[in-house]
């Protein structure tokens, strides 16, 4: 997409060329994102102590399974959903209407482009003071810092 898109964005969006989301729907959807995580976290830990209370052996064993698991899980939550595969949108995405799409030609990622953006989400967490979530605010594409290096655009759905 060129630079002249995202100038004009600001007036009037060209037809056809998709809308950047809104640093709120961005947010939005990544609290009902956590939200989806969290609450696979509390069922996991109702499991665990039930299972402990039965058998501390058996709690301890689906205690780190699980707990294997869910990480693996919440990582695949990404990269599965915001790929080609579920339409670019994790479940908080579909309630915000937001999508996630390749930044020069628009379309949906593969699940590698998926994982690299997971990553590129993950190394930029790191970066102080919450920067990355909210480099959005005051980017002309209204990307975070994980979605340049991805090379990604968070569009309206």
């Amino acid at each position: 997409m060129s630079d002249q898109y995202f100038q004009q964005q600001a007036a009037q969006p060209m037809q056809g060329m998709p809308v950047a989301a809104t640093w709120g729907s961005r947010a939005g959807a990544y609290l009902i994102d956590a939200g989806v995580i969290v609450g696979a976290f509390l069922a996991l830990f109702i499991v665990i102590a039930v299972a402990n209370a039965i058998s501390s052996v058996l709690g301890a064993i689906l205690g780190i399974l699980g707990y294997l698991g869910l990480a693996a899980g919440g990582i695949g939550y990404f990269i599965v959903f915001e790929s080609a595969a579920k339409g670019g949108q994790t479940i908080g995405k579909k309630v915000c209407n937001i999508r996630v799409v390749q930044q020069d030609t628009g379309q949906l990622l593969t699940t590698g482009e998926s994982a690299i953006r997971y990553v590129c989400r993950a190394v930029c967490s790191f970066v102080p003071l919450g920067l990355d979530l909210l480099w959005p605010l005051w980017d002309e594409r209204k990307q975070a810092l994980h979605d340049k290096l991805a090379k990604t655009l968070v569009v309206v759905a």
